[in-house]
C-alpha cells in the first residue's frame, strides 16, 4: 500500500523546473545557480531562466 502510494505522489506533483541566472552580455558564457562573485560583476540585465534555455544560449 505504500509503495502504491510512492508512486501516485511521483505521478501526481510535477516536476519542478531549474531555474537559474544568466547575465544578458554578448561576453557572457556561464550560467548561475545563485548569486554569486562573477554574476554581481554583470554590468548588463540579469535575467532567471530554465536551465534547457541557458544550454541553449
Amino acid at each position: 500500500m505504500r509503495s502504491l502510494f510512492f508512486l501516485l505522489l511521483i505521478y501526481l506533483v510535477p516536476a519542478k523546473e531549474d531555474k537559474v541566472l544568466i547575465c544578458k552580455s554578448a561576453a557572457a558564457y556561464a550560467y548561475h545557480s545563485y548569486q554569486c562573485r562573477g554574476l554581481k560583476a554583470c554590468t548588463h540585465a540579469i535575467e532567471k531562466v530554465s536551465l534547457q534555455e541557458a544550454l541553449a544560449l
